[in-house]
């Protein structure tokens, strides 16, 4: 596990954490997979049946989110290098984008219409 500071900053690393250092400019997937269950055993860990989610909405919620400091295991972080913190935030939120794009069959010149109620769930 480690620490990083809600700007994206790591703080601090746990005894076990190789190849980041304090300091690293990193972003975070907030699903942590139990890596137990048949889907983490076969390497898709974006399916796990008892994710947890730092933060966030799930059955299970770990603490994180708005908090100055967040505990996030070392598999979860991603280093950015120099891309702007404020872009480095929106990373798993577009890369969920670009994936339903891309299951969709949607182009890059293609046009669509998105259509729902915001109140439905």
């Amino acid at each position: 596990m480690m620490s990083s500071t809600s700007n994206g900053t790591v703080a601090t690393l746990g005894d076990d954490v190789t190849g980041l250092e304090p300091g690293d400019r990193v972003a975070v997937n907030p699903v942590v997979p139990c890596n137990t269950c048949s889907h983490c055993k076969r390497g898709e860990t974006n399916l796990c049946e008892n994710a947890a989610s730092i933060g966030g909405a799930g059955d299970r919620i770990l603490d994180g989110s708005f908090a100055e400091y967040v505990r996030v295991p070392a598999a979860n972080v991603e280093k950015v290098g120099d891309l702007p913190l404020s872009h480095a935030a929106l990373a798993e939120r577009l890369g969920c984008c670009i994936h339903a794009a891309d299951r969709s069959g949607v182009g890059q010149a293609d046009s669509v219409a998105l259509i729902g109620d915001r109140s439905a769930s």
